[in-house]
């Protein structure tokens, strides 16, 4: 087989035919019939051949190069889709589970695939640049390298390299098993099914005080979440209602208006001893030891409460019994909190789930998400200049708050606010602007929430609201409302919020670090039940978002860099290898390529080191035939052999080339010999391997 254009068999000298100026002039006619011209065409692309930009032409466009060079783009390929899947995939809602399993297998299968790529890179690397060394190395190769099992070749040169790429593809194999354990679908209800009728949130007059909503309100809270009052901030909650639902377009669905939104920010005291609380009037008539009243079980009150401007503020005390409670401090002893909370509220866009049954029934489930518009943006489009008030506008123009379940808690850069990781005072600054407007509302809320604490209807109706003075009605011995539960047992259900989050079931003791919670919890109760007095009569139009079976392919966001940057890190050993078999392999493409189809067939292999191998294989033979001495045997076992051949043949090396006697031959003829025999293949003359 011709590996090159054949050219005419001359001396050692190669054979430069001249080209006069017509001839050049004729050569590049194509349809010139003179054999002047076609002479000197070819003198032309012999000329065009031997230059180094041909070279590389011949190395790409050899098999070799095309098997290192399309292995080397597929895994480059890969590991960019890998990455992409990664970062474009996660936090993206999804259209169905299905979907979400699709992503496993897609990830599975990539990974699978790079390590398969980078593998059999590593491997067509290594034999290009063992037989670019066996071609020609002047020193040759060790045998050991050339006659391998199953391919292995380790040439030292990107041994490093090919090392790292190995402990890589182990590394992304082993993250996306990670990736994998830690990824979970995360249903979400942003899927828009369509405008339909409900009844909006509007209180034309004021709702009627209900002087047994406490039994309602521990009935409720007994199962329910806190996210169907309000959503927790680091010190309150923040809830709202926008609007009912008159349709149901799916079993479980969410609806979103503008609606009212109530802010809730409590603190509570240090606890001190019960004995020390001089102002607690017994309920039943008690008193301890020290002539002081004291409580028999959990209780708690409304020690006063204050309005000004568009804020209502709320006073309460709060007793735990001695086996109530778990502070070290005050270890089986009755202790007491002063609490202080804040109410607030104002304008925003409210979402709200809801469940319907077979019966066209409908439940409220929770509070989805709640937007808070820039009240500066809200003031300049009612024609009011925000400047004049020394309002600032605020980033981002709509804040907009979610649980850490409804954004998945990882971090997508959905651009959702993490309302635990929120203060009272970022959703303050955008309500109490727009505060006045809901004084009223507020003012309806902190009297409900002191009516249903008093338990039997004595209610004195704070004063009428004044701008000017601080104290609006102050209550000097309100009553106790004690909590359901025996000494032993004692606990308080509209004050769940309190337990710890070491203790479960009903019997759960409460932490006062945790009571600021609970009064936060018991204000967004009562403030959800006024809020749901709204004009029945009232008719609107929401949006309603259902899920659908939709959700987010959710991960922490550790796994996924460590599998980019681990997909980063193999992609450069992979462009450092495909640069390496480049410049070693590029303008020598015939004798690598002849090299390596010696090292891809073994009878190939054996065929040219036919006259070599009692020479080769001397020094093997020797050290098998002394190590069968050493032992005493005529014929030595087959381990024996082996270790002997091996330890003997590293350091035997062999080359791959023209025999040096037949250099001048003009037809070549290609040896695996020594390195002394050989010669490198020369890049004219006719090439047989017979």
């Amino acid at each position: 087989r011709s590996l090159f254009l054949p050219r005419p068999p001359t001396s050692r000298t190669d054979y430069v035919p001249s080209v006069s100026s017509a001839g050049w002039r004729s050569a590049v006619s194509f349809g010139s019939n003179d054999p002047a011209a076609r002479t000197t065409w070819g003198a032309f692309l012999a000329l065009l051949l031997r230059s180094t930009p041909a070279r590389f032409l011949i190395t790409a466009l050899s098999t070799l190069w095309i098997k290192v060079t399309a292995t080397a783009v597929i895994f480059l390929v890969l590991c960019i889709a890998h990455l992409c899947l990664i970062y474009a995939v996660f936090g993206v809602e999804l259209e169905s589970l299905e979907v979400y399993n699709l992503v496993h297998i897609f990830l599975a299968f990539i990974s699978k695939a790079i390590v398969a790529s980078g593998l059999l890179l590593s491997r067509l690397t290594s034999k290009a640049l063992v037989a670019s060394a066996l071609a020609r190395s002047s020193r040759g190769v060790p045998l050991v390298d050339v006659a391998t099992r199953y391919g292995s070749y380790a040439p030292r040169r990107g041994r490093g390299t090919r090392r790292l790429l190995i402990f890589t593809l182990a590394a992304i194999e082993a993250l996306t098993w990670l990736l994998h354990v830690q990824m979970q679908w995360v249903p979400v209800t942003s899927t828009v099914q369509g405008i339909f009728p409900c009844t909006p949130a509007s209180y034309p007059s004021k709702p009627p005080l209900v002087d047994s909503l406490l039994p309602y309100l521990a009935g409720d809270v007994e199962y329910a979440a806190i996210n169907s009052y309000a959503m927790p901030l680091v010190d309150g909650v923040v809830g709202g209602w926008s609007s009912w639902p008159l349709a149901d377009p799916s079993a479980a669905f969410s609806v979103e208006g503008t609606g009212v939104v109530y802010l809730i920010s409590s603190r509570c005291s240090e606890p001190e001893p019960l004995g020390n609380f001089s102002s607690a009037t017994s309920a039943t008539g008690s008193t301890g030891a020290a002539g002081q009243a004291r409580q028999p079980n959990t209780w708690l009150r409304v020690a006063a409460t204050r309005s000004w401007q568009a804020v209502s503020h709320l006073e309460f005390d709060v007793a735990y019994a001695a086996d109530a409670h778990d502070s070290a401090v005050f270890a089986g002893v009755d202790i007491v909190q002063h609490c202080l909370v804040e109410l607030l509220t104002g304008p925003g866009s409210v979402q709200f789930s809801f469940v319907a049954d077979e019966w066209q029934m409908v439940s409220g489930g929770r509070i989805v998400q709640i937007q808070l518009p820039d009240p500066a943006a809200v003031l300049r489009n009612a024609g009011v200049d925000p400047a004049a008030l020394g309002l600032p506008y605020l980033d981002p123009p709509v804040l907009s708050v979610q649980t850490a379940a409804a954004i998945d808690g990882y971090g997508d850069g959905s651009g959702d606010s993490n309302s635990s990781a929120l203060y009272a005072g970022s959703v303050r600054e955008r309500i109490a602007p727009l505060a006045a407007e809901f004084a009223n509302l507020t003012s309806w809320i902190a009297e409900q929430v002191v009516y249903t604490l008093t338990g039997d209807g004595r209610y004195t109706a704070p004063a009428a609201r004044n701008e000017s003075a601080a104290a609006a009605a102050v209550y000097s011995h309100p009553p106790f409302v004690p909590c359901a539960g025996t000494r032993a047992t004692s606990r308080c259900t509209v004050m769940r919020w309190a337990a710890g989050p070491a203790t479960t079931g009903h019997s759960s003791t409460a932490s006062p670090a945790l009571t600021h919670r609970a009064v936060a919890a018991l204000v967004a109760q009562v403030a959800h039940y006024v809020t749901n007095q709204f004009d029945p009569a009232a008719a609107g139009s929401c949006t309603y978002f259902g899920d659908a079976g939709h959700g987010r392919a959710a991960a922490p966001a550790w796994p996924r860099a460590l599998v980019a940057l681990a997909a980063t890190a193999a992609a450069i050993c992979a462009a450092n290898l495909l640069a390496t078999f480049w410049f070693v392999a590029a303008g020598s493409s015939a004798s690598t390529a002849a090299a390596a189809n010696l090292l891809d067939d073994p009878l190939l292999l054996a065929y040219h080191a036919r006259t070599a191998v009692p020479t080769l294989l001397a020094p093997a033979a020797a050290a098998a035939a002394a190590a069968a001495a050493a032992d005493g045997e005529s014929t030595p076992s087959p381990q024996e052999t082996w270790r002997a051949a091996t330890t003997a043949l590293a350091s035997v090396r062999v080359r791959f080339g023209e025999p040096r006697a037949a250099r001048g031959e003009s037809v070549r003829t290609l040896v695996l010999d020594s390195p002394a025999a050989v010669v490198n293949m020369r890049k004219v003359a006719r090439t047989v391997t017979t």
